[in-house]
């Protein structure tokens, strides 16, 4: 399962970062952090083509256009509300949601469309600054239930990366522990934080 929720990281603290999500009975939330390719000379997604393969057809993924996000609203209701999340999402939150993402300073986005340019996937994040150096946070990304395992969530992070301006020293997320999510991630160069935990209230 490729499609990941991730919840945003709020307070910066010295040498990593204090994160805050909201509790869902059902998983427990894990802190997972990236160094970029620059720094670490991890696995080629840097060098990834900016298409993935369907089933019927080839994605192309390019930077998310400014405005409607009624596309990307109704596929993360979609996402979501599926196995194994199975949350309870309406389209109008969502879109609330993904909106306030877009609206924080230096975010910026990708998505994937299909050759009748049918939205199927999507990831957007913003950039952080923290002790000189800027780290990018992660916040959501998902991809159409059917289309999943076939390449696209590894090409929506290579554009994302592509698009870095400048190139991050580190990337944050947080996504569900020992879940298909993690691991996706962790194939992707991302491993679990080793000081950093997630805390929440009530």
């Amino acid at each position: 399962m490729v499609s990941v929720q991730t919840q945003a990281l709020q307070t910066p603290l010295a040498g990593g970062w204090l994160s805050v999500a909201s509790e869902t009975p059902a998983w427990s939330w894990r802190l997972t952090v990236r160094r970029s390719l620059n720094a670490s000379g991890g696995a080629g997604l840097a060098n990834c083509e900016d298409s993935c393969v369907g089933t019927d057809s080839e994605s192309t993924v390019a930077p998310l256009p400014n405005g409607d996000l009624s596309g990307c609203a109704n596929l993360y209701a979609e996402s979501f509300n599926g196995s194994p999340w199975n949350e309870s999402w309406t389209v109008a939150d969502a879109r609330q949601r993904l909106s306030d993402f877009l609206e924080t300073p230096r975010s910026f986005g990708v998505c994937a469309c299909d050759s009748t340019d049918q939205l199927v996937g999507f990831a957007i994040g913003h950039l952080e600054r923290s002790c000189g150096q800027d780290h990018f946070l992660l916040q959501e990304m998902c991809v159409r239930p059917d289309l999943q395992r076939q390449g696209c969530g590894t090409a929506l992070l290579g554009a994302l990366e592509r698009r870095e301006p400048p190139r991050a020293t580190n990337w944050y997320l947080l996504t569900a522990h020992e879940s298909d999510a993690a691991r996706f991630y962790q194939r992707n160069g991302f491993r679990a934080a080793g000081r950093m935990g997630v805390y929440v209230r009530p």
